[in-house]
């Protein structure tokens, strides 16, 4: 069922359990974008346990638990059938190069799952997604601005900065994966600032409406720390991770505006399309004089020619082992055997660059592409939510899921950014709010 429950307070102990999850996700950029195992580790093991309390406090208060069958039908049967795959494949086949690296892989990939489950119990009302959506925006606002300060004072990293002087890589090793974080950040402030000004109710926590004045000075915050993110994000120089930034916007700019014209009139529309517009070619001429990203473009040739030099190695590697693949997390001791020339030989490719090839390199065809579908599913139920004809106060937040998945999907096609665990969390975390409980205006929701 969709509803956990038909009236009632939420446990202390779900609340609990979500509140930690939560902070999982808002520190795990620090370390080090939570690519070392010595971090995840540690955060699977608190996931799981917070999963725990949360199973237990729904089996003593005699809750329903939550299986989303009729707001995305067809995603938890596809992910539990992944899940068990996995772990046939990692159990049985294990890895070619490495057993210990699978098993690690299949934890955090059981992390993830466990990080969804205990979100998705925990969002038992609309206002709690939105505080949550609010606690990220702060821990985007904080990474925005750390990244910034950063570039120059490296001593206040966590980690030695061998490569990209000058440049923001914020707590991530990686610009790239920076980049994709605050992009999924950007627009995650993005779709709130521009959800209050639709009209959608907001209440405070006594009950009483938000005033209109008190509405677009949120409004105007919000937009403030989206262009924060993308004001670091120019600071990073990722060139993809600007593309996907301004890709994201346009999902969530579009989607607003479908919702806009049915409520409004055709001025009204006009005069948000102009606003805009006018906020996309600030962008484009930050594009143009952005210094590190313009002068990264003139190089784009050469780096996509190493690129595709690259993926056809790998592509190689697929041919060799299309069933079952090389093994969870074994890319990068059995790439030695596929490595070609001209892909340089003084240099260790550990990660595949595409995340499509590396699920395909690592797992076969079928089990690989499990992922995919989970989230072309979640897609179409995310856009049955934002295409509705029904306004509710969460309605935005699947605006930023979609920008979500827009970003991770197209960044995946040259890059690794959701092979990082902070970005993998965050991307879980913004699909639970965009799946969380919904009351259309004026209706009030059985589980306060």
């Amino acid at each position: 069922m969709d509803s956990m429950a038909s009236g009632g307070r939420t446990p202390a102990g779900m609340r609990v359990a979500g509140a930690v999850c939560l902070v999982i996700v808002a520190v795990a950029p620090i370390a080090v974008g939570g690519f070392r195992p010595q971090w995840w580790l540690v955060f699977a093991c608190a996931i799981f346990l917070a999963a725990a309390a949360c199973a237990i406090t729904i089996a003593t208060s005699k809750r329903r638990i939550r299986f989303l069958t009729h707001a995305a039908p067809g995603v938890v049967p596809v992910y539990i059938l992944f899940l068990l795959g996995l772990s046939a494949h990692v159990l049985l086949v294990r890895g070619t190069a490495s057993d210990a690296d699978a098993l690690y892989g299949l934890l955090r990939h059981l992390s993830f799952a466990a990080l969804g489950w205990t979100l998705l119990q925990s969002m038992t009302r609309d206002q709690r997604a939105i505080s949550y959506a609010q606690v990220l925006i702060a821990a985007f606002l904080a990474y925005a601005v750390y990244g910034l300060i950063t570039i120059d004072r490296t001593e206040w990293l966590l980690f030695a900065k061998t490569q990209y002087d000058g440049f923001a890589t914020g707590p991530f090793v990686n610009r790239n994966s920076f980049a994709t974080f605050l992009a999924m950040g950007m627009n995650l402030a993005l779709a709130c600032a521009l959800a209050d000004e639709t009209g959608v109710s907001r209440h405070h926590r006594r009950g009483h409406r938000v005033s209109p004045l008190e509405g677009k000075m949120r409004s105007l915050l919000l937009a403030a720390v989206a262009l924060l993110c993308l004001a670091t994000i120019f600071a990073t120089a990722s060139r993809m991770g600007l593309f996907v930034a301004l890709a994201g916007a346009s999902v969530v700019v579009a989607l607003r505006l479908r919702r806009i014209a049915g409520q409004r009139g055709v001025i009204r529309v006009i005069a948000f399309a102009a606003g805009m517009l006018f906020f996309l070619a600030l962008a484009m001429i930050a594009l143009l004089y952005g210094g590190g990203v313009a002068e990264r473009l003139g190089s784009t040739a050469d780096n996509a020619n190493v690129r595709l030099d690259l993926y056809r190695n790998v592509l190689e590697m697929i041919a060799a082992n299309p069933l079952l693949g090389v093994g969870l997390d074994n890319f990068g001791e059995a790439f030695r055997a596929y490595q070609r020339l001209p892909v340089s030989p003084d240099r260790d490719w550990n990660l595949a660059h595409n995340t499509y090839l590396a699920l395909w390199a690592e797992l076969g065809l079928a089990l690989g592409s499990m992922p995919i579908l989970l989230c072309a599913l979640i897609t179409v139920a995310l856009l049955r939510r934002s295409l509705s004809g029904k306004v509710t106060p969460v309605s935005h937040l699947s605006d930023a899921a979609l920008a979500a998945i827009a970003i991770g999907a197209l960044h995946s096609l040259v890059d690794f950014s959701l092979e990082m665990p902070a970005n993998a969390y965050l991307l879980i975390a913004l699909i639970v709010l965009g799946l969380s409980p919904t009351a259309p205006r004026g209706q009030a929701q059985g589980d306060p």
